[in-house]
């Protein structure tokens, strides 16, 4: 009896807290969470992704004939919903038009990532990606970093 009172005590505040957690508001999102939201595979398979993806031919393409060397950054801050689903990307500003069309193009392709975790339920996290784009015309060197 006594051990069945003391495993009580001691689980009771986590089943309270997975509770609490199960009837908050199912629109919450967290920004600190037990374990972060992530693609499938891990960071190696999100590198190879982008880097298969990326839109190189539509940057190209947008820039002026005098251009031969191109670089630009986007930092894009975006939900992963519960359902591991890609919501409300938004970029740092000074990022041109056809770099974030590519971005917002490598995400809306993706496949659905591991969603967050926050008492063992899944829950609708914020996140932040880093590319930097990089075009060398004369080379043909194209180059797309992931942070």
């Amino acid at each position: 009896m006594n051990k069945t009172l003391t495993i009580v005590f001691f689980l009771f505040p986590l089943f309270e807290n997975a509770q609490l957690l199960n009837n908050s508001d199912e629109n919450k999102i967290f920004e600190k969470i037990e374990i972060e939201a992530g693609f499938p595979g891990g960071l190696v398979k999100w590198k190879e992704f982008v880097k298969k993806n990326f839109n190189f031919t539509r940057v190209e393409k947008s820039l002026p004939d005098s251009v031969s060397r191109f670089s630009d950054t986007a930092t894009i801050q975006f939900i992963v919903d519960k359902n591991g689903i890609i919501k409300d990307l938004s970029f740092q500003k000074g990022v041109t038009k056809t770099v974030r069309e590519s971005c917002t193009e490598l995400f809306r392709d993706s496949p659905h990532w591991q969603p967050a975790t926050q008492c063992g339920c899944n829950v609708s996290a914020c996140r932040k990606e880093t590319f930097i784009v990089q075009i060398d015309i004369s080379t043909g060197k194209r180059l797309i970093l992931v942070r």
